[in-house]
């Protein structure tokens, strides 16, 4: 799980709320909420050591909600190994 709350000037507080699961390594399953405005399901697919391939979908809950039928968004992710270095992955924290 994890939260992420936004201040800024001239506008509302506001937050996301997400949880993730991974099943054998393989795949990524989770849910996600925007507050007051979506919500939403993930999931991600680790096709090999460097390659995972992830799809999303976001659905409103207010305000823009009539205009609107969600949205999908597609990832393609490629780790990159540094040789010299080793670096700890702050996803896994």
């Amino acid at each position: 799980p994890n939260v992420l709350m936004k201040l800024a000037d001239n506008a509302p507080a506001s937050f996301d709320l997400n949880a993730n699961l991974l099943f054998h390594e393989i795949i990524w399953f989770g849910f996600s909420y925007r507050s007051q405005e979506s919500l939403g399901v993930i999931t991600q697919l680790q096709l090999t050591e460097k390659i995972s391939f992830g799809y999303a979908f976001d659905l409103p809950v207010a305000g823009i909600s009539h205009n609107g039928n969600g949205s999908h968004e597609i990832t393609l992710n490629y780790k990159i190994k540094m040789s010299r270095t080793s670096y700890t992955c702050p996803r896994y924290f």
